[in-house]
């Protein structure tokens, strides 16, 4: 059995690969010890969980909002540029990464084709929104005019 996953290197176009399933081909693929982020209900973003300490390039930048925190609870940040607790900000992955689908069990399964082309342009190495080439690696848009900006 293998998983279909869509697998994001720096400078590099997204990609659909089939991994066997397990913590060794995902570590593998990104190079070290795995951890990974629920981006949405049912998708996952696994990464180097320490591609920021190793400096590992910059790969990709995408917006989140920052989890909240109960009253009281001390925020420590490690990077200036993060977003205070309930604000918008962005996750910056360093090294490579892959996307997997996860089931309602938590288990790891398959994208679906739908899942392999939205995330392709998603994490692709040209804006979403019009095309062009991101001004860098991790651009959120592509520059200025891009109507993304305004968006």
């Amino acid at each position: 059995m293998t998983l279909r996953v869509l697998v994001c290197r720096v400078e590099q176009e997204p990609v659909a690969e089939e991994i066997t399933p397990g913590y060794l081909s995902f570590e593998k693929v990104v190079g070290g010890h795995v951890e990974y982020l629920c981006i949405e209900e049912g998708i996952d973003l696994w990464c180097n969980q320490k591609g920021r300490i190793l400096n590992l390039p910059l790969n990709r930048r995408f917006a989140a909002r920052a989890p909240s925190v109960e009253p009281g609870v001390a925020v420590i940040k490690t990077d200036e540029n993060l977003a205070d607790p309930g604000q918008w900000g962005y996750h910056a992955i360093h090294g490579d990464f892959f996307l997997a689908r996860s089931d309602s069990e938590g288990s790891t399964t398959s994208l679906t084709d739908e899942d392999i082309q939205r995330f392709s342009k998603l994490f692709g190495l040209c804006c979403a929104t019009c095309s062009e080439a991101l001004e860098h690696a991790g651009a959120v848009y592509c520059g200025a005019t891009c109507a993304a900006r305004a968006a």
